[in-house]
């Protein structure tokens, strides 16, 4: 199923961000789609929120574009990183880390946002694998749900982080995810909160791409700019994005007595993909 439903966003930013990133490489609209929505998502950091109950949600979203090596996955992350870094004051987190080093960047930072970008999921998983990253996975899970104040106590202080949204932008390829993701993965909190968005099918074979249109890049970024201004607001979802919520809600209700814990989990991916 496509991530489109048959129809591709037709005006505002994702339209304009596709017609930018399409004309830079034969990569299929699926992989730039979510890579406008991690944009989006991390300009807008914790400045706005949609209110569920007494919980604040924020823009923040964890993707990993799966296809097969030659569908430009990471040409795609590269492309709107570009027009990220155009944007004032946004933080592109590093892919090495040690957790106490991050801990101390986002508490030090006027706000604890910023985006990963992994163009090899399996490498970071590796990354975070590590002995001296144990209990990295957990600690990413906590700040993805954007907690009022979270606290985690270091070697000689404890830091605080207020708010925290982290986006994370990353790639792999099916045949990494059924080899090495074990059922235990699929039912932790870490992969749980990850939209999987798939493609099966690239554009025509692009020999050489042409340059950057600069003056609708320059309109990307103005957008961005844009939605940074100081604001601390609350929006409401449309009518269409509630629609799609309750449809997914009461297909995961109905399906809770008959699956399995790891068939529940790995539906999520789905489920959570049909509301975007």
């Amino acid at each position: 199923m496509s991530i489109f439903q048959g129809v591709p966003p037709q005006t505002g930013f994702l339209r304009e961000y596709l017609d930018y990133a399409g004309k830079l490489t034969d990569a299929p609209d699926e992989f730039h789609l979510p890579v406008g929505w991690a944009l989006i998502g991390t300009a807008l950091e914790n400045r706005v929120i949609v209110q569920f109950g007494d919980h604040p949600i924020y823009a923040n979203i964890w993707v990993v574009k799966v296809g097969p090596p030659t569908f430009r996955k990471s040409t795609t992350d590269y492309i709107g990183l570009r027009v990220l870094r155009k944007v004032e004051g946004l933080t592109i987190l590093p892919n090495e880390f040690s957790p106490e080093a991050l801990v101390n960047r986002l508490s030090n930072a006027d706000r604890a946002t910023g985006i990963f970008c992994w163009p090899e999921f399996g490498a970071a998983l590796s990354r975070l694998g590590r002995d001296y990253m144990a209990g990295t996975k957990e600690f990413l899970a906590d700040l993805y749900d954007g907690p009022e104040h979270y606290e985690r106590v270091l070697r000689n202080s404890t830091a605080k982080l207020e708010r925290p949204a982290i986006t994370i932008l990353a790639s792999s390829t099916a045949e990494w995810l059924t080899k090495h993701v074990a059922e235990e993965d699929l039912g932790g909190g870490f992969f749980s909160r990850f939209l999987f968005v798939r493609a099966d099918k690239r554009k025509p074979l692009l020999h050489l791409p042409p340059g950057p249109d600069m003056q609708l890049q320059n309109r990307l970024v103005t957008y961005l700019n844009r939605v940074r201004q100081p604001r601390n607001r609350s929006v409401k979802l449309s009518q269409m994005a509630v629609v799609a919520y309750k449809e997914t809600l009461e297909e995961l209700n109905n399906s809770a007595d008959k699956t399995t814990v790891l068939e529940q989990r790995s539906s999520c991916f789905v489920w959570a993909l049909h509301t975007f």
